[in-house]
């Protein structure tokens, strides 16, 4: 019953997180003559850019999860269009024009009928990467400053194709943590049990995927606006333009803030984990290339494709 109930509540948003929003938005929009609101509408949060200190972060929310995930070599594919730009921003940057947004709100003291709910896109628009890129810059840094403890070599790729996704998810993720969590329970070493986390990860993704498949756009023009209303006296504190900012660089110290912040990750074990990631990239590098070996093999041995036509392909070449 409930999930009918759901469907019918829900009608054309793709969620409940998204209909709760407007919900309040309108509440907020009813209260507007009674007291003084505004609606302050973050993008993805993600890692801070400067406070408290570089890449600071406290959950594996957005991307930097995906990013860590990656690093362990728990995630090797994703659902989603790798040429999409979604749109990020940087926690204290939220924080501290969030406070700003409510203090020029209550220096203004606009309460009556045609008192209209300032509206503030908390958006990096031009800053922001594609899900491809941001991804690579994740990848280069995790081949910098590998995990200690890690599945597999780091890697990861997009696909539009549910069908594909499914099926690299077991193979390539699912069956893994069968194997693993069976030979860990086997000898008797307590772990975090591999495969409820996959299951997890799939939901994710899935509840994930409206968003990730689609560029949405947003107009930050009020956001950017109210830097230029912060007093002098308080710009040190708290201006938050970040036309300036290198994406390469925060990108960088998002990823290894969220190793510090989030994993406790040793910094005098990086020349042990660089071993361990070069072990894991030979070994991926030979099982690739025992699996292309054996399914030539299997494609001859078989003559699942005739050898007249393999025949000529050489021949051609």
């Amino acid at each position: 019953m409930s999930s009918i109930l759901t469907k019918k509540f829900l009608g054309s948003f793709p969620n409940t997180y998204t209909l709760t929003k407007l919900l309040a938005e309108q509440i907020i929009n009813e209260e507007r003559n009674n007291i003084p609101v505004v609606i302050f509408r973050p993008s993805i949060v993600i890692s801070s850019l400067n406070d408290p200190v570089k890449g600071w972060i406290d959950n594996f929310n957005g991307p930097i999860g995906l990013m860590m995930a990656c690093g362990k070599g728990i995630v090797r594919i994703t659902y989603g269009e790798k040429s999409i730009i979604p749109d990020y921003m940087a926690v204290d940057v939220s924080i501290k024009s969030m406070i700003v947004a409510a203090w020029h709100k209550s220096k203004s003291n606009s309460l009556g009928e045609d008192n209209l709910v300032p509206v503030y896109n908390s958006a990096s628009v031009s800053k922001s990467v594609s899900n491809e890129e941001l991804l690579h810059l994740g990848m280069k840094t995790i081949e910098q400053y590998p995990f200690d403890e890690m599945l597999w070599r780091p890697t990861i790729k997009f696909t539009t194709c549910f069908y594909y996704f499914y099926l690299s998810t077991l193979i390539e993720q699912v069956f893994p943590a069968i194997f693993f969590d069976a030979l860990l329970d086997l000898i008797g070493k307590p772990h975090k049990r591999l495969l409820p986390l996959q299951q997890k990860i799939y939901v994710v993704t899935m509840a994930l995927s409206y968003f990730t498949t689609k560029t949405w756009k947003f107009d930050n023009s009020n956001f950017l606006g109210l830097i230029d209303k912060i007093p002098d006296v308080d710009r040190k504190e708290f201006d938050y333009d970040f036309k300036d900012v290198d994406i390469t660089d925060f990108i960088r110290n998002a990823a290894i803030g969220s190793q510090k912040y989030l994993f406790n990750v040793d910094e005098t074990k990086l020349p042990y984990a660089k071993k361990l990631y070069n072990r894991f990239v030979w070994m991926d590098r030979l099982l690739k290339t025992f699996g292309a070996i054996l399914m030539v093999f299997i494609l001859f041995h078989f003559n699942i494709i005739p050898n007249a036509f393999l025949h000529d392909i050489f021949c051609y070449f």
